[in-house]
């Protein structure tokens, strides 16, 4: 989840841009990890975990908008990054159609939960994703004398979002993802044929320029 730190970070950022001559602001704080394990002929070919944090500003000034967004996420970068940002929006057209939604059409809360998240994910231990990449590759080897390579992958991650808008509304969001895939080259494949007319029998009325081609027949091998 988004940690109170970062949502203590929005809230000056968005005092901030405010101080800057902005009359609205929405920010976004997004933090996710993903985690992959790609596997090629029953060996592990790739292993990639990675990790992001991001901060997205929605700036609102004198009938203008622009969107910035950052990884940089100390307050002295971030106090650097607003000034600049708020004196580039200056010089856009005007667009008086952007502004943030009337307050009263937000999301008030008190509807369920839509599972989006499922917390268990984080029980899996990377040994166990490792054996799915591997169970995935095994459902299609030796199925078929024609398919010599199979390359399969598991991948999962976490996504969470904090949201804070100068008119009032606050709110999170959570989802998470987990899948495997598995696939064949298609180069070890019969390609397929055509049979090809002579240049002058696929042409008509070359003279004038206004010739029809006639279609070229082509079959699949088998």
């Amino acid at each position: 989840m988004i940690s109170n730190e970062y949502k203590e970070l929005a809230r000056w950022a968005m005092d901030e841009c405010l101080k800057q001559g902005c009359q609205a602001v929405r920010l976004y704080i997004y933090s996710g990890t993903n985690t992959d394990f790609d596997v090629r002929d029953k060996k592990l070919d790739k292993l990639q975990q990675s990790s992001e944090n991001q901060l997205v500003f929605n700036i609102y000034l004198d009938g203008r908008y622009g969107s910035f967004s950052t990884n940089r996420m100390e307050k002295a970068e971030i106090g650097k990054f607003i000034v600049n940002a708020v004196e580039s929006v200056r010089y856009l057209a005007a667009d008086n159609c952007r502004q943030l939604p009337d307050a009263s059409r937000y999301y008030q809360g008190g509807m369920p939960d839509l599972d989006l998240c499922d917390e268990t994910l984080n029980t899996i231990s990377p040994d166990e994703k490792l054996r799915l990449a591997y169970d995935a590759a095994e459902e299609i080897l030796g199925s078929d004398e024609r398919i010599l390579s199979v390359q399969s992958s598991y991948s999962d991650g976490d996504s969470f979002s904090y949201t804070l808008a100068s008119n009032g509304f606050e709110g999170e969001s959570a989802q998470n993802r987990i899948g495997t895939t598995k696939r064949f080259p298609g180069t070890i494949c019969k390609r397929r044929a055509s049979a090809r007319l002579p240049w002058n029998a696929r042409w008509r009325n070359w003279g004038n320029r206004k010739s029809r081609r006639e279609p070229t027949p082509c079959w699949w091998t088998t």
